[in-house]
C-alpha cells in the first residue's frame, strides 16, 4: 500500500493556490492602484488555504485535475479573503491584525479596504464563470454563479456576520453561537 503524505500534499496545493492568486489578482501598479494593492495585501498575506485545498480535493476525488479547477478554487479564497476584509474593519471587529500583520483598513484606510474587498467579490464571480466556461459547461456557469452567491449573501456569511454583530455587548447561547459560525465559517466549506 503506497504511503499518502498529507502535509506535502497540502504544501503543494498550498503553493498551486498562492500562485494561481498571484496571477489573476489585479497589477498593484494597475489603476486605481490603492485598490489593487489593498485586495493583494490581503490575499497574499498568508492563510492556510484549507478552502481552495478542499475545492481541489474535491475535484480530484471526482476524476478531475485539480488545475483544471484552480479559477474555482481561487474564487472560494477571495470570498474568504473579502470577508475577513470586512469583518475586521471598525464598523464590525475592529481587528488590528490579521495573519500576523495589520489589518488592510489599518494599512489602506477604511473607504480604500471596502473597495478592494468588492474588487475581491467581483473578481470571485469573473473566476468562478471563466472556469465553468473552460470546463466546458457553460450551461451551468449560472448555477455556480448563483451557488457562490447564496454562499456571501443573506442566507450565507452576510446572514452569519450579521448574527455575530447582535451579539455584541449581550450574552448569546452556545447555539445561538453555532448558528452564526455555521452562516459564517461553514457555508464556504460547504461552497468548496
Amino acid at each position: 500500500m503506497a504511503h499518502f503524505d498529507l502535509g506535502a500534499y497540502f504544501d503543494e496545493r498550498r503553493a498551486l493556490i498562492e500562485r494561481a492568486l498571484d496571477a489573476h489578482l489585479p497589477a498593484g501598479d494597475s489603476e486605481p492602484k490603492a485598490v489593487h494593492e489593498a485586495m493583494r495585501y490581503a490575499t497574499l498575506g498568508g492563510g492556510k488555504r484549507l478552502r481552495p485545498i478542499l475545492a481541489l480535493a474535491v475535484a480530484e476525488l471526482a476524476g478531475g485535475p485539480a488545475e483544471r479547477f484552480i479559477e474555482a478554487a481561487c474564487a472560494i479564497e477571495l470570498v474568504h479573503t473579502a470577508s475577513l476584509v470586512v469583518d475586521d474593519l471598525p464598523a464590525m471587529d475592529d481587528a488590528a491584525t490579521r495573519r500576523g500583520k495589520p489589518c488592510a483598513h489599518k494599512v489602506y484606510g477604511e473607504a480604500t479596504t471596502i473597495l478592494a474587498a468588492v474588487g475581491l467579490l467581483s473578481l470571485a464571480f469573473s473566476l468562478v464563470i471563466r472556469n465553468a466556461q473552460a470546463c466546458g459547461v457553460c450551461n451551468q456557469a449560472d448555477c455556480v454563479a448563483n451557488r457562490l452567491a447564496d454562499a456571501i449573501g443573506t442566507r450565507g456569511i452576510i446572514h452569519g456576520q450579521h448574527d455575530d454583530l447582535s451579539f455584541v455587548g449581550r450574552d448569546a447561547s452556545i447555539e445561538q453561537l453555532e448558528a452564526a459560525y455555521m452562516q459564517k465559517a461553514s457555508c464556504l466549506f460547504q461552497l468548496a
